[in-house]
């Protein structure tokens, strides 16, 4: 089954709804259905369930264009705690994957990231679990692999966790975004350097 597939028999299974057709997927190449082949023979050797399979597919590299599927795991994590525990605990190990020329990691990277981002918006477990793992989600905030938006896209939502996992420690003052904060650094030290 291709993830789009995967992913919305899991949600309907979740949701109990079963008379649904499935959704097709269109344009699907040999190198994808090779590559979606061998990443079911792998799960099925690390004897992954069903639900576990569709949220491995879902974060990572395998299909580029999936955030629709991101937010359909994001929905169902919203409807089932012990999915967005295990959800969790898949995204954030897989932010340890060894990013490289011939493995390119960044797709995985930015789908892991916005998974994290949206839950802990919403669930305060997910954020005390996600404060846990800061100095990993902290090293994307200066991820930089010459990917143009998909870097920068990384470092954004990086951010953002960080904001939203130190909010409730830091008193509410009014407090600069990270964007202005870096401007006005970066024109403190022209200013010393002129002066």
């Amino acid at each position: 089954m291709s993830t789009l597939l995967l992913a919305n028999w899991s949600l309907r299974e979740w949701m109990g709804i079963s008379n649904i057709g499935p959704l097709k997927c269109s344009n699907m190449n040999r190198y994808s259905m090779l590559k979606r082949k061998l990443l079911n023979i792998k799960y099925w050797i690390a004897g992954y369930s069903k639900t576990e399979q569709c949220i491995r597919r879902t974060l990572s590299n395998y299909e580029t264009d999936a955030l629709k599927e991101v937010g359909l795991l994001i929905s169902a994590a919203f409807m089932c705690p012990k999915l967005l525990s295990r959800a969790l605990e898949i995204a954030l190990a897989r932010l340890d994957a060894y990013d490289s020329i011939l493995f390119p990691k960044h797709i995985q990277y930015y789908k892991s990231l916005l998974f994290i981002q949206k839950v802990c918006m919403v669930s305060t477990s997910a954020e005390e679990e996600v404060k846990k793992h800061y100095i990993k989600i902290l090293a994307f905030a200066f991820y930089d692999k010459e990917c143009d938006n998909l870097d920068t896209s990384i470092r954004i939502s990086s951010t953002s966790i960080l904001k939203q996992i130190n909010k409730s420690d830091m008193p509410s003052l009014q407090s600069h975004t990270t964007f202005m904060t870096c401007l006005s650094h970066r024109d403190m030290n022209s200013m010393e350097s002129q002066g």
